[in-house]
């Protein structure tokens, strides 16, 4: 059957490339934007209120560490505040931290120092004093003075909405006695919108968030109880099995990292996620929702719960 499809594919996409017409923008040398992504979070193991701040970069350049490395603003002046009550962000760049704490730097920023990949010398604006944690329900604004320009955002954290009776359940079809499916079970407050989002680690390793699943409001289920399978996402590198896909290994650890967020947060994530997943010739150009004034990207509030559990029926 494959072996079909590919015969069929084959000759296909040859007839689209050779109809294809190269797209190139009229303008290749446009200013670049500012760019930030920035958090504040509160809940279980809650980060400091962190921000990083890059530059869009032309859309025919080349990527080379050395562009990486010096595509970081810094010196830029970060103000965060909650009503009346102000603080700075300190600036922090990755190869000045001391060694017991770059791999803590590194998860909190994304990174995966477990492989040896490549980390560059990222420059971030942090709460490094934690003297203003984030709370359920509080607003925070931060503004940014950098290059000579102003940046401002604005996020509220949500109250939390737990999951409850997270269990391992026998799939159908799959080596019951070595792989199990995740069950848990929602009730959405009818009384808000409500915006969530979840993430998988294994053992000690990162946080893995599902490809183009993770995110889900309460559009179809506002005020109900209901059951939620949580698939586990595989991890990069990690062979696609089909008979295996989305199930966890009985006996290994496993922490479900549960986030409830704004509305700002979701539509940023969710086009972010949309772009991404939306590749090939038939693709149709997303563009990312922002929350910032005066440059492009993100500041967003979230509330996190983690549930960590052992493999087992």
């Amino acid at each position: 059957m494959r072996y079909t499809i590919v015969k069929f594919l084959l000759p296909f996409s040859l007839l689209l490339s050779s109809c294809e017409e190269p797209f190139i923008p009229e303008n290749l040398q446009q200013e670049p934007q500012m760019v930030v992504e920035g958090f504040i979070e509160a809940g279980d193991n809650a980060n400091p209120a962190f921000l990083v701040i890059t530059k869009t970069l032309p859309f025919l350049s080349s990527i080379s560490t050395e562009t990486l490395n010096n595509n970081y603003v810094s010196g830029a002046k970060v103000t965060l505040s909650e009503g009346d009550r102000k603080i700075s962000l300190t600036e922090v760049c990755f190869k000045d931290l001391p060694a017991n704490l770059k791999a803590q730097a590194a998860k909190i920023l994304g990174f995966n120092v477990e492989n040896n990949s490549f980390i560059p010398n990222v420059c971030f604006y942090a709460d490094l004093a934690q003297a203003m944690p984030g709370q359920a329900g509080k607003k925070y604004q931060i503004e940014i003075l950098a290059e000579g320009k102003k940046i401002t955002a604005s996020t509220t954290i949500p109250p939390p909405v737990p999951l409850d009776s997270l269990q391992f359940v026998p799939n159908p079809g799959a080596n019951q006695d070595s792989f199990l499916l995740l069950t848990s079970k929602l009730a959405d407050p009818k009384t808000q919108q409500n915006f969530y989002r979840y993430q998988v680690r294994m053992e000690d390793g990162p946080f893995i968030t599902p490809g183009g699943g993770s995110l889900f409001d309460d559009r179809l289920f506002n005020g109900q109880n209901f059951k939620l399978n949580l698939p586990r996402p595989g991890a990069d590198g990690e062979p696609f099995n089909l008979s295996t896909f989305g199930l966890y290994p009985v006996g290994k650890e496993t922490t479900i990292r549960w986030v409830t967020m704004d509305q700002s947060l979701f539509d940023f994530w969710n086009t972010l996620e949309f772009s991404i997943n939306n590749q090939g010739p038939f693709s149709t150009y997303t563009r990312v929702k922002t929350n910032v004034s005066g440059a492009l990207g993100v500041w967003g509030g979230l509330y996190v719960k983690n549930y960590t559990l052992i493999v087992k029926k």
